[in-house]
């Protein structure tokens, strides 16, 4: 199915300046960042901040990610989503759905694995039937967009 190019184009800007964020956050070219130092760093921007940045405290940050020592640029994204009270960001996610979806507005495991591919995550065949499986939560065995907006939004550390 697929966006308008200029919907793709300003979505893809947005992940865009979201990935500059996260690599300011984590200095370097490293591709991930301590939860610890990203607690503390996301902390003192909500503090001296009044842009769009999100707002969350050290604790919850710590809850958010307890199975984890480090993050990556997907996690920050579920954060960024969870926390931010940017309503751009569902828009991304929204537009990126459409574009990998065929029109059905439904997910197939090859159509999320090139969702997660665009926001940062690479995962195979199999995992990709688990989380359909395991996040439609009306049974009908597909993942629509509320089923994956879900999954992205709750599923911070556990993966």
């Amino acid at each position: 199915m697929g966006n308008s190019p200029a919907k793709t184009e300003a979505t893809t800007e947005k992940v865009v300046e979201l990935r500059k964020e996260f690599d300011k956050l984590k200095g370097g070219s490293k591709k991930r960042i301590s939860v610890e130092v990203f607690a503390r760093k996301v902390h003192v921007l909500s503090l001296n901040s009044q842009g769009s940045s999100p707002v969350a405290s050290i604790e919850s940050i710590r809850s958010m990610f307890k199975e984890k020592d480090e993050i990556d640029f997907s996690d920050y994204l579920k954060f960024y989503i969870k926390n931010s009270p940017d309503r751009e960001v569902r828009s991304i996610i929204e537009d990126f759905f459409k574009e990998v979806d065929d029109g059905d507005g439904f997910l197939t495991p090859n159509e999320l694995i090139r969702l997660e591919s665009k926001l940062g995550k690479a995962i195979d065949q199999c995992e990709a039937m688990r989380i359909i499986s395991e996040w439609d939560h009306n049974g009908d065995g597909k993942m629509d967009l509320e089923d994956y907006l879900f999954y992205k939004t709750t599923n911070i550390g556990l993966e």
